[in-house]
């Protein structure tokens, strides 16, 4: 018969000082962060295989870690992730978490996000993200709102997502404007825009809107040294702008006109657009699109928008 898990915390120092945290009595994988060998965790195989492909390769497949596995000759496998990261998601996977909601910053749930989403297994932390938004104290700085945005893209809170960047526009202007002030970044919105937007009087400085690079974006998500995701960060400051350009979307649709959006929302082809109020073609690219934006996809973040002219409504 099957052992029942382990106590939380469970953990047995052998002779050379090794700290075993065992998360499942009977566990076949003994998993280490590199960056603090002495630190392993039992766990066990099936669990991981059954939340994680990426686990199920590795121990499942042709690899080394997955061949002849017991509880009495458990398989090492050293992983590169920080250690409490590690931890982090192991105890989620095994049901064994024990830290109190009131004590994890968004630095930690930040860590979590990336790491889950790191092994494709970010679905098993959206209840815990949800519970942790619904309990928490939401006094946070620049940082750690990033830290938040990118938490709620990763783990699939798409009313968290919205309401965050809303904050970031509305509470920390000023620190929106450092990061994107680089003449070296490419435009991500033309002149034209930019000044229709200005004439709604958004609470936010039209140079939010002047510079985003194509492909990353340079935003520090969170001071704790965490190296996000180029891509990630991208679609998470693009969807900002988007967001500061609702009012002007909505004032170009009362002139008649509408703004192509990505192809699940029936993006329109490219025709000319003669007869516009500007001194250019105005030229949006749909980092993430409004109607992906607006909506309560769980996936909304994968909206895949491309640069297109407005176009003139027949």
């Amino acid at each position: 018969m099957e052992e029942p898990p382990a106590s939380p915390g469970s953990t047995i120092a052998d002779d050379d000082m090794t700290a075993d945290t065992v998360l499942y009595h009977g566990g076949d994988v003994i998993i280490v962060s590199e960056e603090q060998p002495k630190i392993r965790f039992i766990v066990s195989s099936i669990l991981l295989a059954h939340v994680s492909p990426v686990f199920q390769a590795m121990l499942c497949g042709n690899f080394i870690e997955g061949r002849s596995r017991s509880a009495s000759e458990p398989r090492t496998l050293p992983l590169d992730d920080p250690v409490d990261s590690l931890e982090f998601l192991l105890r989620l996977v095994h049901h064994r978490m024990v830290i109190e909601r009131g004590n994890i910053r968004p630095r930690h749930m930040v860590r979590l996000a990336i790491i889950s989403d790191k092994y494709q297994c970010s679905d098993i932390i959206t209840w815990h993200v949800r519970e942790w938004f619904r309990t928490c104290s939401r006094t946070w700085n620049f940082h750690e709102t990033c830290c938040m945005v990118v938490t709620a893209a990763i783990s699939n809170v798409p009313d968290e997502f919205r309401r965050l960047t809303s904050s970031l526009i509305m509470d920390f202007p000023t620190e929106l404007s450092e990061i994107s002030e680089d003449e070296g970044l490419s435009p991500w919105i033309k002149t034209g825009a930019v000044n229709q937007m200005a004439k709604q009087r958004l609470a936010v400085k039209a140079e939010l809107m002047q510079a985003l690079r194509d492909h990353e974006a340079t935003l520090l998500a969170c001071g704790c040294g965490i190296q996000l995701d180029s891509a990630l960060l991208s679609t998470a400051i693009k969807s900002i702008l988007e967001r500061c350009l609702s009012n002007t979307i909505e004032s170009f649709k009362a002139l008649g006109r509408q703004i192509p959006t990505c192809p699940q929302h029936g993006r329109q082809p490219r025709p000319e657009c003669p007869g516009l109020d500007f001194d250019e073609v105005p030229t949006v690219r749909t980092g993430l699109c409004l109607s992906c934006y607006k909506s309560n996809s769980s996936k909304m973040w994968t909206c895949k928008g491309h640069e297109y002219p407005l176009i003139q409504q027949e």
